[in-house]
């Protein structure tokens, strides 16, 4: 295809980059962090250093898409500049676990998310199934099209986030929820530090960060890619 006519520009990079980084990760790894660690510092903590590693991978990608300015990410990068075979194993990784894992995940939490729409009519296996095939064959008829639409989903996500947080701020707050309250409690017991607990939150966080990558994957799409993937 060329490349003018799919005008993959900036936004959608950037689109690309958020619609991977911003979604079932971000909003559940603190609740299940906050639980293994009993601190709101070591949680801000865990987060912290998982963005530095992100940084620095972001960097490191960027280095290597205007080197190589081309699509296949780590699969490409790897076999050009360490070997072939580490390239090839690194493919096998991510097909298998990286990118399958990640897309059965997002569909089946589209599919238990709209199962109380569905009212059981289907099962949740069904819906995502068919999420991911839409979504396959969105893609794969024309790359302008589904760009257009990976953007609008995006647009909506963030909408979305900044109207909770925009309703937090104004809304006086009837709930009984004491959450917030029980974690400023200077009284309360902090378990003591575990260094295996905060190794598997970084886990998690690390996994909630990853995407900063994802532009690279459409690298061979984009005019002057050289250019804007970095950015």
């Amino acid at each position: 295809m060329n490349k003018e006519s799919s005008a993959l520009g900036l936004w959608t990079l950037t689109a690309v980059v958020v619609a991977s980084m911003v979604g079932a990760g971000v909003f559940t790894t603190s609740g299940f962090a906050l639980g293994d660690l009993g601190s709101p510092f070591r949680v801000l903590a865990a987060w912290m250093i998982g963005g530095l590693l992100a940084i620095c991978g972001a960097l490191s990608y960027g280095a290597l898409a205007r080197l190589i300015p081309d699509s296949a990410g780590e699969y490409l990068y790897l076999s050009r500049t360490v070997h072939p075979a580490v390239g090839f194993v690194a493919g096998w990784v991510s097909l298998l676990a990286g990118f399958t894992a990640a897309i059965a995940y997002a569909a089946l939490t589209f599919a238990a998310y709209a199962a109380p729409l569905a009212d059981g009519s289907f099962a949740p296996n069904v819906v995502a199934t068919v999420v991911i095939a839409v979504a396959a064959l969105l893609h794969a008829l024309h790359v302008k099209q589904g760009a257009w639409v990976q953007n609008a989903a995006v647009a909506l996500k963030l909408s979305l986030i900044l109207g909770f947080c925009v309703f937090a701020l104004i809304e006086p707050g009837t709930s009984a929820w004491t959450g917030l309250a029980e974690i400023r409690n200077e009284t309360r017991e902090i378990p003591p530090f575990s260094a295996a607990a905060f190794a598997q939150t970084l886990m998690w966080v690390s996994f909630s960060y990853s995407g900063f990558n994802a532009a690279v994957y459409i690298a061979g799409e984009v005019p002057s890619a050289r250019e804007r993937v970095p950015r």
